[in-house]
């Protein structure tokens, strides 16, 4: 029998071989069993023995391989060493890659400088070009208008496009105010202070998602706020005020060149080829600059109504009708109201105007629709459309304060919606937020007028479409200024009138009725002709003092006495705020009575007025009003003076009011005979008529040109008729019974440049004059002879003497 292994034995044969396993794990085995197994073990032990001798002879080879290829490794790279340094300019060694990186380190350093200092030029640039802009003077070097009214067109679109920080706007995240160049934008409009930033930003990230709408964004296109939205404005009311004085200076320096152009021209009649290829040249320039603003018109006026109608289809719609319910409210239904105005009148006006430019720019759009000027005139003066835009201007400060103050809540609901309703679009190039849409109306029409001048500029001054785009571009500038219309403005002014003027006439309501101007004064009872009444002050003037005001027509005078207090008439009528009563909402409303009363109203052909000097006011009734009491009928002539209620403390602007009231109520006496188209109104220039007593009598002579016909036919004719008889044939104008005319003077032009100067009158017993006369001393002696008549007082300084050509 074998023995049997040690456990020990067992172990490290176990340990050595997985495969005697099954062998020492039987415990009871014959004897020829055992050997058996003996055998097999010897066996496996020497197959064993075997591979690990074939594994060493192995190990030995691959380490004798790793030799060779150790030492063929080293002869490569000694052979490419050789080769470097055999080669010349080669930067593969370590020195030379460690030089480069050096070098690229210094020029990224150096680049990065430069470029810094490109951006500070750039800016100083940017600034000095603003500045050129608004300059008054024009740079004397730039010759070329077309590049100024660019950069103006430039300035004016990048002033829009910018962003703007509003008032007391706070950062998305740490709900701090912001101030100007400490926050940044992301393309979405969110704003985000500058610390903020900071932390916001990855390192190496190329782009960031927005803290509020996680949209994602290039880190270079992070914006600096550098402005605040009222300095914006600033900046384009002076763009604006450039642009309107270099095209006053543009439109005389186009006048003095045509003058000049046909001063060369018409010397010889002739004109050579060379300036007639120059000229064609130059009027195909203007055609296609014309075409480029024409159809720049047309797509900005596409993409505006598509803008209007997401204001109101995507925003006023829905948010008015939920303020019906308190339950779905976003915005009360007053604020909802305001702060889209008249939208739903404004999208129809410009659906309207843009269906008419495109039917205009059709190949055969001139015969349907018209020109250009054809188109601006039906919608901007005949339909009147655009004029809904003042209504929309009206309430522009309350929307904004709605909107600041429903986005500046927490947690705003408006503020939700608003965000919700931009980000919905796909359309990320058109994403505009709503601030931005209620904005576009505002900006719209200055736009216009900007186009409409470029337009202006490019076309041929014999255009016949010119004038039509001319004016509409008056009618635009006044729709932009928003401007109260006349209608507006006259019912205006009646309610005020009639609402604070106790007794104020009825018959004095009219639509074609126009008001010119007031003046307060006092009407001295007792004060004589020849003495001053301004001399004399209230307290102490020896007659009786009625507080009364003028309010001047353009076919009435009105008498109005008023109190004796510290304000005057326009300011007790109210007429003192009418532009900004009408441009807050149309007619005001509300008024009380003011302590004024009418005392009567005249015609402005039956009053005289002249000027004696200082504040003084001569004046002369034909028909003064039958129907008031004593002290204020029955007293042809008045003597006034003007003042400033409470005290008339400064002198020359007491003078200055009633120079200007005196000078609008002669213009309104002129043009009272020319309404109705019958006459045209001539006036010559002040003449000396009188000197005595170191006094100087002045007369200006107002002319109203008639037919006969048409003279004969007036109803309230002048006193005195100028008569030209060419071949002294014609039968004379007939006399006034009881009425004017009073006098006639008769010209008949003769040979040698003589005139026949014959004078009659109504007198029975005036035998009349006849003289010859030289043609240019004619005006002169028509004054004169109306002077020696006594037609007006001697005590009057300034006449007005009236007359006709037939």
């Amino acid at each position: 029998m074998v023995k049997p292994r040690s456990a020990r034995s067992r172990r490290a044969v176990k340990a050595e071989s997985p495969e005697l396993d099954s062998i020492s794990d039987s415990e009871s085995v014959s004897s020829g069993s055992g050997q058996n197994a003996f055998k097999e073990i010897t066996e496996s032990m020497e197959r064993m023995q075997k591979a690990v001798s074939g594994l060493k002879t192995e190990l030995k080879e691959l380490r004798k391989r790793n030799k060779d290829l150790e030492e063929e490794l080293a002869e490569d790279k000694e052979a490419a060493a050789t080769n470097r340094r055999t080669r010349p300019g080669s930067t593969n060694t370590p020195a030379a890659i460690s030089k480069l990186e050096k070098t690229i380190k210094e020029l990224k350093a150096d680049n990065k400088k430069k470029s810094n200092t490109i951006a500070k030029m750039k800016k100083k640039e940017l600034k000095e070009e603003a500045k050129d802009l608004v300059d008054p003077e024009p740079d004397p070097t730039e010759v070329d208008s077309d590049v100024r009214m660019r950069k103006l067109l430039r300035r004016f679109s990048d002033l829009i496009s910018s962003n703007t920080l509003g008032e007391d706007e706070e950062c998305v995240i740490c709900m701090e105010k912001m101030e100007v160049k400490q926050c940044s934008t992301f393309p979405c409009e969110h704003l985000i202070c500058n610390e903020c930033l900071k932390g916001i930003l990855p390192d190496k990230d190329e782009k960031y998602p927005c803290p509020m709408c996680r949209e994602y964004t290039p880190r270079d296109e992070i914006e600096l706020i550098r402005m605040t939205e009222q300095e914006r404005w600033d900046e384009l009311l002076k763009v604006a005020q450039a642009w309107d004085a270099f095209d006053q200076r543009h439109e005389m320096d186009t006048s003095e060149g045509e003058g000049e152009e046909d001063f060369l021209t018409d010397g010889d009649g002739m004109d050579t080829s060379e300036d007639s290829a120059a000229q064609r040249q130059r009027a195909l320039t203007d055609t296609s600059a014309l075409t480029s603003v024409i159809t720049e018109l047309v797509t900005s006026e596409r993409s505006y109504v598509r803008r209007l109608q997401i204001l109101k289809n995507d925003y006023a719609d829905p948010l008015r009708n939920f303020a019906r319910s308190k339950e779905t409210a976003i915005l009360p239904a007053y604020e909802a109201k305001t702060l889209f105005g008249n939208i739903d009148n404004l999208l129809p006006v410009n659906e309207a105007f843009l269906t008419d430019l495109e039917k205009m720019m059709a190949p055969n759009g001139v015969a349907l629709v018209g020109g250009l000027g054809d188109v601006l005139l039906k919608h901007f003066k005949d339909q009147r459309g655009f004029e809904q835009y003042k209504q929309y201007y009206v309430k522009r400060e309350d929307a904004q304060q709605i909107f600041e103050r429903e986005v500046s809540k927490r947690a705003s609901r408006f503020g939700s919606y608003i965000d919700h309703i931009k980000y919905q679009s796909t359309d990320t190039k058109n994403r505009i937020g709503l601030r931005e849409l209620l904005m576009e109306p505002v900006q719209r029409i200055p736009r216009y007028t900007l186009l409409f001048r470029t337009m202006l500029k490019h076309m041929d001054p014999d255009d016949p479409q010119r004038a039509k785009i001319l004016e509409a571009d008056e009618i635009a500038s006044k729709i932009a200024q928003a401007e109260t219309d006349e209608q507006t403005k006259r019912a205006a002014i009646f309610y005020c009138l009639s609402a604070t003027i106790d007794g104020f006439p009825p018959d004095l309501f009219s639509n074609s009725r126009k008001f010119i101007d007031c003046i307060d004064v006092e009407d001295v009872i007792g004060m004589s002709d020849t003495a001053s009444v301004s001399t004399n002050p209230s307290g102490s003037s020896p007659g009786t003092v009625l507080h009364c005001t003028l309010f001047l027509f353009d076919d009435k005078l009105l008498v109005v006495k008023r109190p004796n207090g510290d304000k005057g008439g326009r300011a007790l009528s109210g007429l003192d705020g009418l532009e900004k009563l009408t441009k807050a909402g149309g007619i005001p409303t509300g008024r009380k009575k003011s302590g004024m009363s009418s005392k009567g109203v005249v015609d402005l052909a039956d009053v005289v007025v002249s000027d004696p000097g200082g504040a003084d006011i001569n004046m002369y009734l034909e028909s003064p009003p039958p129907d008031q009491t004593e002290r204020w009928s029955g007293r042809p002539y008045r003597s006034l003076v003007a003042v400033n209620p409470p005290a008339s403390l400064d002198p020359t602007a007491t003078e200055g009011d009633k120079r200007r009231f005196l000078e609008n109520l002669w213009q309104a006496q002129a043009t009272y005979r020319s309404r109705a188209g019958q006459s045209v109104v001539l006036c010559s220039e002040e003449q000396e008529v009188e000197n005595r007593a170191n006094r100087t009598i002045y007369a200006r002579t107002y002319y109203n040109v008639y037919t006969r016909t048409a003279f004969l036919q007036e109803p309230k004719k002048t006193k005195v008729v100028v008569h030209i008889d060419p071949m002294g044939s014609a039968d004379p104008i007939p006399f006034g019974i009881g009425a004017a005319p009073y006098a006639s003077i008769r010209l008949q032009i003769i040979s040698g440049g003589l005139c026949r100067f014959s004078v009659s009158s109504n007198d029975p017993e005036d035998d009349g004059e006849e003289d010859i006369v030289q043609i240019e001393r004619v005006p002169s002696r028509i004054v004169n002879t109306i002077q020696d008549w006594k037609e007006f007082d001697p005590w009057h300084t300034y006449s007005k003497v009236e007359g006709i050509h037939l």
